[in-house]
């Protein structure tokens, strides 16, 4: 949806001059979720309205509510994807209650960079499911709804203790080599994978997470370490079990400056495989 419908200048407009967009979380509002009770109830209660009224309803929908509480229409994911269709509807509602035009109520501000403590890193990942041509991989692109139309981005930090455990050895010269402890490794890896229906850590298996480093100069102004290394993940596409599985080589950079701090971390991979299919990841500091 953030890719098609809410990324549409009339959608945009329609939305912050005429309604107050609210989004949830299912994993929130499931009978374990984060979510207060009595909003886990008004939830429940729109899914009620809606069976009552006959129309769409379901855990991926959107929904149109009265400032009453009232469930005044919904569309399903799919439909709410395709411009055109969010656009009926809210449009009819704006019709239906006589809704007149005002200023956004909330100045749009970031939601998903991750809190960092003094020498940690906030990390930016990107991934997506990429189609081999011969010698050369190509971009999927399909806004048909497959997982493979859009790439999936996430933001999460590296403690300042595991960004040091990136540094070689204290006096090491140019050519140094070094191993970085697993739990970087995996930290920094266990969400290289494509984007599919799950992205619940807890079902994974980190099986390999190898990641070496290469100390290519050192002068005063800084260092600059090569890391290389490999990935194999048991994720299952589902929250259910299977036998679907990465498998990746990266490779990337880490610069430190004069006081050994870190200014620049990138890894990448181009020839990964998940469930026997390519895709490539990036991860760069934020």
């Amino acid at each position: 949806m953030r890719a098609v419908s809410l990324s549409h200048p009339e959608v945009i407009e329609l939305l912050n001059s005429s309604f107050v967009p609210v989004y949830t979380t299912n994993d929130d509002y499931s009978e374990k979720g984060s979510a207060p009770p009595k909003e886990k109830r008004l939830l429940a209660e729109v899914h009620r309205q809606g069976y009552e009224k006959k129309l769409s309803v379901g855990t991926v929908h959107g929904y149109v509510i009265a400032p009453t509480g009232e469930l005044l229409d919904s569309l399903h994911t799919v439909d709410v994807a395709k411009p055109e269709k969010l656009l009926a509807m809210l449009r009819g509602t704006v019709a239906k209650l006589r809704t007149v035009a005002g200023k956004r109520l909330v100045q749009p501000v970031s939601t998903v960079v991750p809190p960092v403590e003094p020498g940690g890193v906030v990390l930016q990942l990107v991934t997506r499911w990429l189609d081999k041509r011969g010698t050369e991989y190509k971009l999927i692109v399909d806004a048909g709804g497959n997982w493979s139309a859009f790439p999936a981005e996430e933001r999460f930090t590296l403690a300042a203790a595991q960004v040091r455990t990136l540094l070689p050895p204290a006096g090491a010269k140019a050519g140094a080599r070094f191993e970085v402890p697993i739990a970087t490794a995996r930290r920094l890896v266990e969400r290289f994978y494509p984007p599919t229906e799950n992205w619940d850590l807890t079902t994974d298996t980190v099986e390999a997470a190898e990641l070496n480093g290469e100390l290519e100069t050192a002068t005063g102004r800084g260092l600059h370490v090569r890391l290389t290394g490999k990935v194999r993940i048991w994720h299952p596409f589902y929250h259910v079990p299977d036998e679907n599985r990465v498998e990746a080589t990266v490779v990337g950079y880490a610069d430190f400056d004069a006081k050994r701090m870190l200014m620049r971390l990138t890894l990448v991979t181009n020839d990964g495989t998940y469930a026997g299919q390519p895709f490539g990841a990036v991860l760069r500091s934020w």
